[in-house]
């Protein structure tokens, strides 16, 4: 207004005669004004205050040389300093499209209109300083040409203000119904479907799937490589149920129709209206289980992904929390006794492909620490124990397998076991030793290799050793995680010719129930209750309770933690059947090994 007031004359109208004689000379501070104005509402308006960036940081810079100018201009005269003034116009001009520019680039859908806002205002400041100067003859159209770009860079700003606003609704409203991490539609959407299905009295059956070890995963991977992780797999997960209309779509408003919503901590979740019953439901979900990524590979890992799933029914219209609440629940079913005494291990995903290229070439060995029958005194077998001898800092093998419980490498890492179990034995084979046998450890999570016991038989006949060879222990917290299962898998065992140990024996639970249940040949005594047998006599009522039970149920018994000749005779007079310690040796490397066999026989 200033501006125009004074370069069209209208100003006379508008305020004392003083003030526009006044702004008549001060043209050009009203020129830098509008300039400077011009730059800070290009800056804020693009939110460049919000990134702290360098052309934030030159935007400041440059409104503080316009606002120093400014002043020199009342010292100066006006010739002069309209010069300086249409010269800094250029800089200005290519700092606001490079501002504008990269905002577009980088997605600022919003911002069309401001662009547009800025054409007017370019034609008609270049066209007012051309007439003045006497480049463009006046007239009426060319006089009065600032006056109209600015009324139409007026209205297109309007129109981009509004454009923001909406467009900041739209983002509002997209992250309440999107997870931030993974851009899936979350609970809320989930709610809202469930709301629409009650409000038609249609019944409705919550599906949720679980990526097994995700908060594990978490542990070690970054939040861009977890959340990768859940959109794979959502989408996966997506593609499949989107070939049936049972699976409703949980936002019908976009052209793909989503139909899974991601509940966090790699839970993700749909819904089916399909009225069936349960058994079917549960086989319909236990095939796209099946049917979902098995691997995923991230910094060159190689990691093996394993899901659970739940379904749940409303039932008399207890409301979407209760419904959601009973879902986690039966998640949660899926896997009993949760250890959450895990100890913190740090660690990240480099670790584990290290673990893995390890494995596949080799560079981890299995030690070999004996097993003494302690009635003659000969080596009757060992037990193979995980090293790492080339990892670069040590790392204890509990962590060594925590790691690999963590990244899906836990059944690679035990089929790799079992395999170096048979190469030692056919080793042993070759030397003469064809009674001697291995013990390899198993844990629970085995038991989610397909087909393990065909695996060890293949395993086996490629190394052509006989299966009675081959032992396999099992710890109580196994059997407490996967009774049903446990109870097939020995059964198996046994009908190959392979035998089963009991590990830890008395640090469990349900110790007892488990020789019944279970077609054990040996049971092994943790050595917690051996390293002070000699002093403890409380030590031995158990020890010899546990050797005579074992005896009248037709089993072997294994001693471990023996470290000194003392312990070892009191367990002879116990009737103890083999030992297991550092009084005979360590777990020592295969070589190392048949040369300690050796010597024993001579």
């Amino acid at each position: 207004m200033l501006l125009m007031g004074s370069v069209l004359g209208f100003g006379f109208y508008l305020w004392p005669l003083s003030w526009q004689i006044f702004f008549n000379e001060q043209v050009v501070f009203s020129n830098y004004a509008i300039a400077f104005f011009t730059v800070a509402f290009c800056t804020m308006f693009l939110r460049y205050h919000k990134d702290n960036c360098r052309l934030y940081k030159l935007s400041i810079s440059f409104l503080a040389l316009l606002f120093s100018l400014s002043l020199i201009s009342f010292f100066m005269l006006e010739y002069h300093s309209s010069k300086i003034f249409f010269a800094i116009m250029v800089p200005l001009y290519i700092l606001c499209i490079c501002m504008i520019y990269k905002k577009l680039v980088s997605g600022f859908r919003w911002a069309k209109f401001y662009v547009m806002s800025w054409v007017p205002l370019i034609v008609g400041a270049a066209i007012q300083p051309l007439e003045l100067t006497g480049f463009i003859p006046y007239s009426f159209a060319v006089r009065h040409i600032f006056l109209v770009a600015i009324l139409c860079e007026i209205v297109l700003m309007a129109m981009a203000l509004a454009d923001r606003v909406r467009y900041q609704r739209e983002k509002a409203l997209y992250h309440a119904t999107h997870t931030q991490q993974t851009e899936l539609l979350n609970q809320a959407m989930l709610k809202q479907a469930y709301m629409a299905i009650t409000s038609e009295h249609r019944l409705a059956n919550l599906c949720l799937v679980k990526i097994e070890q995700f908060n594990a995963l978490m542990s070690i991977l970054k939040p861009s490589q977890s959340s990768q992780i859940i959109i794979t797999v959502a989408q996966s997960l997506e593609h499949q149920i989107n070939k049936n209309r049972q699976f409703i779509n949980l936002e019908s408003a976009l052209d793909n129709s989503p139909k899974v919503a991601d509940l966090g901590n790699g839970v993700l979740a749909f819904i089916s209206t399909k009225i069936q019953s349960q058994a079917e439901l549960h086989q319909e979900l236990s095939n796209l289980c099946k049917q979902l990524p098995k691997q995923y590979k991230v910094a060159g890992l190689d990691l093996q992904l394993y899901y659970r799933y739940s379904i749940t029914e409303p039932v008399n219209d207890d409301g979407f929390d209760i419904w959601l609440q009973r879902g986690y629940l039966g998640l949660s079913q899926k896997q009993h006794n949760i250890d959450f005494t895990t100890p913190h291990i740090d660690m990240d995903v480099s670790l584990a492909a290290e673990l893995q290229q390890a494995m596949r070439s080799n560079t981890l060995a299995i030690y070999l620490q004996p097993i003494i029958n302690l009635r003659n005194g000969t080596i009757c077998g060992a037990e193979a124990l995980l090293r790492w001898p080339t990892a670069g800092k040590y790392l204890d093998i509990e962590q060594l397998i925590l790691l690999a419980e963590r990244t899906g490498l836990i059944n690679e890492l035990s089929l790799w076991v079992i395999d170096q179990a048979c190469l030692a034995a056919a080793q042993l084979n070759r030397q003469g030793y064809r009674e001697h046998t291995i013990s390899v450890n198993l844990s629970a999570k085995n038991l989610a290799i397909p087909k393990l016991v065909e695996k060890v038989e293949n395993t086996i006949l490629k190394h052509g050793i006989t299966a009675d060879q081959l032992k396999f222990e099992l710890t109580e917290f196994a059997l407490i995680k996967n009774h049903d299962e446990m109870v097939s898998f020995i059964s198996e065992l046994n009908k190959l010719g392979s035998k089963v140990v009991l590990d830890d024996f008395g640090t469990g639970y349900s110790s007892l129930n488990y020789l019944v249940n279970y077609s054990f040949s040996t049971i092994k005594v943790d050595k917690s209750f051996i390293l002070d047998l000699v002093n403890n006599t409380t030590n031995q009522v158990v020890v010899k309770t546990a050797i005579d039970m074992a005896h009248n149920l037709d089993m072997n018994i294994t001693i471990e933690g023996i470290e000194d000749q003392e312990t070892e005779k009191m367990l002879i007079k116990m009737g103890a059947d083999q030992g297991q310690g550092y009084y005979y040796s360590k777990a020592v490397p295969i070589n190392e090994y048949l040369s300690f066999i050796a010597s024993q026989f001579k």
